[in-house]
C-alpha cells in the first residue's frame, strides 16, 4: 500500500509542477518522502524541486539524504552540484559534478 501512496504523491507532484505550482510540488514530494522514508528516488525528486524553487540549502540536504539511502544517480549528483554552486561551494560543486560522469 505504501508504494501506491508514493505513486499517488509522485503523480500529484508532477501535475502541480506542470501547472507551475513548484511550492505545491515540493509539498507533494515531501509527502512522498514521508510515505516512502527509505526511497532515494523520493529524496532526489524533492531535491530537484527544491532546487527549482531556489531553496539550495534544502536541495543540498535532500541530495545528502538520497545518497545516504543508497542513491547514486548522475541526476542526483547534478542537483547536488548545482546546490553546492549556488551555496558558494564552487570546489565542492566541481567535485560533485564528477560524480555525475
Amino acid at each position: 500500500m505504501s508504494q501506491q501512496i508514493g505513486q499517488d504523491w509522485g503523480a500529484r507532484a508532477a501535475a502541480l509542477k506542470a501547472a507551475g505550482d513548484l511550492a505545491g510540488a515540493a509539498e507533494a514530494h515531501a509527502a512522498a518522502v514521508r510515505a516512502r522514508p527509505t526511497s532515494a528516488v523520493a529524496e532526489h525528486n524533492l531535491a530537484a524541486t527544491l532546487g527549482d524553487l531556489g531553496d539550495h540549502a534544502g536541495a543540498f540536504a535532500a541530495t545528502k539524504r538520497a545518497f545516504d539511502k543508497g542513491g547514486d544517480a548522475p541526476e542526483t549528483w547534478l542537483v547536488h552540484a548545482r546546490s553546492l554552486q549556488a551555496l558558494g561551494e564552487v570546489a565542492a560543486a566541481v567535485d560533485a559534478q564528477r560524480g555525475a560522469e
